[in-house]
């Protein structure tokens, strides 16, 4: 039940992050390692909290 309840709280601050994503539709610039690219602020916002959730999970 406690695993349940903090996959939801994770999966709310997700969907709320992504829906205020939505309204930022610039294109930005990231550099990363060894290249950079032009992405939406939005995809780049998921993505990065995605990643973020994912390595904290291990």
């Amino acid at each position: 039940m406690k695993y349940l309840l903090i996959f939801l709280l994770v999966l709310a601050i997700f969907v709320i992050s992504v829906t205020l994503g939505a309204q930022n539709d610039q294109q930005v610039t990231f550099n990363y390692l060894l290249a950079q690219g032009e992405y939406r602020i939005s995809t780049l916002l998921a993505v990065l909290f995605a990643v973020g959730f994912a390595i904290g999970w291990l």
